[in-house]
């Protein structure tokens, strides 16, 4: 009988062979089979047991998929290397307990909960999008380091529990540059060049990591030593460079679904940063993410960060909106800006919308229509008082009915170009139009 380890006995047991009739380093003089007798099914079940003793022994995750490689070529199967990764992401989650189908009158498990309130949902995929160089490496960086701060609210969305632990692969950025915004936010001192917690790992362009089999299970391997963590990845496009993807492939998003499967048993939170297509799709964060949909399709989150102005002069403007579409309910829209690498809520983009909407319709106002607007929005400014027409005609001196027939009609284009609000109200001789500034509560019934 050939003397076998316990690390060959647990292999030859869980693929159902008998340890009397295998030996491996037979060459064929011996009763034993060699590896080529035993059928494809016996040899790949020998992989997946070997896959399940490499993590028992907690091998580096740099040497499991080349040990694998070489224990299947052993075995006289050509494996690649995705095919030795799923084998070992199997052998995660057979680790974990079953994995077959949820069964009627099984527990399916509660709904998804939140992590930053509207924006990230936890131990799910929430895809980040916004043009190159517009700021969404830094709001996820500057939220994380409020909430290791203790804060329980960024931008003024709640942040639910504890900070968790974070894992940064920051590929799109050298080192030098994690660096500076570290530090900008405070989670590198002002004196120093290392960081701590929050943060477990971080790499850079200096220290790449791919999407390939060998980065997915580095990132696993964090996963499993650090539950609940949140892995912020950027970008999607530096990650998979090299692996022979093309953007308007569907296959574009297959790294992204294997490293969703390979940290799903931990409970880790991914933020993908992806770059979006010039235009912002209109400002449809489903639908704004550059080349294939099949990325927005496979996340649970989409987040867009978009310039608050779309005019010629955008690039100008350091404000942004920060809005979210998905499966976690209604969607937010802020209005946000990063000043001295700390990003601030300047409150709802509707509001800034309507003021350049009312900016742009004064630059095409007649002398008579401004004045009526600026005596509208004195007396408002004054008492909260709305105005009339008669009040207007007294104003441009305009005499009798049809004076205030003429200052009624100036209100109304007014109305009708968005700069002013009216309702009809009851006096003791009819109804009127009463008049006052867009955007302002009335906040009464009278004059």
């Amino acid at each position: 009988m050939t003397t076998i380890n316990d690390a060959e006995a647990r292999m030859l047991a869980a693929a159902n062979i008998n340890p009397e009739d295998y030996n491996p380093s037979t060459n064929g003089n011996g009763k034993a089979p060699r590896p080529e007798d035993l059928s494809h099914e016996e040899r790949l079940e020998l992989v997946h047991a070997r896959a399940s003793e490499l993590l028992e022994r907690k091998v580096p995750v740099t040497n499991r998929i080349p040990l694998l490689r070489a224990f299947a070529s052993d075995h006289h199967l050509r494996l690649i290397d995705k095919e030795l990764a799923a084998a070992i992401w199997k052998a995660r989650r057979d680790a974990r307990g079953p994995t077959d189908a949820v069964e009627p009158g099984e527990d399916l498990g509660a709904e998804p909960d939140w992590l930053w309130v509207g924006l990230l949902l936890v131990a799910c995929f929430n895809l980040l999008v916004g043009l190159p160089k517009s700021g969404k490496t830094s709001v996820i960086v500057d939220m994380i380091a409020r909430w290791a701060e203790g804060a329980t609210e960024y931008l003024g969305q709640a942040l639910i529990g504890p900070c968790p632990p974070v894992l940064l692969v920051g590929v799109d950025m050298p080192s030098g540059d994690w660096t500076r915004l570290l530090r900008q936010v405070g989670l590198i001192p002002p004196d120093s060049r290392t960081f701590g917690a929050p943060i477990v790992g971080l790499f850079h362009k200096g220290r790449p990591l791919t999407l390939d089999p060998e980065g997915i299970e580095k990132i696993a391997d964090y996963a499993e030593r650090h539950p609940r963590l949140l892995i912020l990845l950027d970008s999607y496009a530096e990650l998979v460079k090299g692996l022979g993807l093309e953007e308007k492939d569907a296959d574009f998003a297959e790294p992204m679904s294997d490293l969703m499967e390979a940290v799903a048993p931990f409970g880790s939170t991914l933020v993908l940063v992806h770059h979006a297509g010039k235009a912002m799709a209109g400002g449809n964060v489903s639908l704004a993410s550059r080349g294939t949909t099949a990325l927005p399709g496979l996340s649970s989150q989409n987040l867009g960060l978009a310039p608050a102005c779309r005019n010629e002069n955008w690039w100008e403007d350091r404000r942004r909106i920060l809005s979210s579409d998905g499966r976690g309910g209604e969607p937010v829209n802020l209005l946000v800006e990063r000043v001295d690498g700390v990003w601030h809520c300047l409150g709802s983009p509707v509001d800034m919308h309507r003021q350049m909407r009312v900016e742009a319709a004064e630059e095409k106002l007649n002398d008579r229509q401004y004045e009526v607007l600026a005596l509208v929005r004195e007396q408002w400014a004054q008492n909260q008082r709305r105005t009339t027409a008669a009040e207007a005609a007294a104003a441009l001196r305009l005499r009798g009915k049809p004076g205030q027939d003429t200052a009624h009609r100036i209100l109304n284009q007014l109305f009708r170009k968005g700069v002013l609000d009216k309702v009809s109200v009851a006096t003791l001789n009819g109804r009127q139009d009463v008049f006052w500034p867009v955007g302002e509560d009335p906040g009464m019934e009278g004059p």
